[in-house]
């Protein structure tokens, strides 16, 4: 089944473009995945992750959501994706690996996108989106 691309501006599918290249690098590497998050800036992509030397009461998610926040808090158009790694039962009853990339928009509409991952002895191959929807 064929999922219809979000319509979603410019800068933020370079910013997801740009997320799943780094994802496909970090899975190459390792199986296990550690979340990260994006902002575009005026149209400056940077990437954000945790410190880790820190101790948080919270967990890595929602740690993220804060750094997002107090990087974009006097920015009055950003928006940003946290990416992380799930696991989702198919129809089928079998386990999928995905990515979720939340992507949160200026205007205050936050997406969730699916990407499926497969593990071959080639390497890591991400596909196209299982899921999108407007949460």
């Amino acid at each position: 089944m064929h999922i219809p691309a979000p319509e979603l501006p410019n800068e933020v599918n370079i910013m997801i473009d740009a997320s799943l290249v780094l994802c496909k690098t970090l899975l190459h590497y390792s199986s296990s995945f550690y979340p990260f998050a994006a902002v575009c800036i005026d149209g400056d992509v940077q990437c954000v992750f945790i410190d880790e030397t820190k101790e948080y009461e919270q967990g890595v998610i929602e740690q993220l959501e804060d750094t997002i926040l107090h990087h974009t808090v006097n920015v009055s158009k950003s928006n940003s994706l946290i990416a992380y790694s799930a696991y989702m039962e198919t129809p089928t009853s079998a386990r999928q690996d995905v990515l979720v990339f939340e992507v949160a928009l200026y205007n205050g509409s936050v997406n969730q996108i699916l990407y499926p991952v497969c593990y071959s002895e080639a390497g890591v191959e991400i596909g196209t989106p299982l899921l999108h929807q407007n949460l």
